[in-house]
């Protein structure tokens, strides 16, 4: 739950580190990779753009078409 709440932090600073997003989109963990790829597509100016689609090509995708959706539609 920590992770989950620190990503969820993350994602609302002003100064997002997409670096640290994105690492965390791979994480063997699933449910903290799932809550990275979802952060990503959330962040102002598309800035998670290229990790999400990346994560298209492999078992990620699954959750990063759904945050690239909500990236796409802001």
């Amino acid at each position: 739950p920590a992770v989950l709440q620190a990503i969820q932090q993350l994602k609302g600073m002003p100064d997002q580190p997409v670096d640290r997003l994105a690492a965390l989109a791979s994480d063997r963990r699933q449910m903290v990779r799932d809550k990275a790829l979802y952060a990503l597509g959330g962040l102002d100016a598309d800035q998670g753009v290229p990790t999400l689609l990346g994560a298209l090509e492999d078992e990620r995708a699954r959750v990063a078409i759904y945050a690239l959706r909500a990236a796409v539609l802001e």
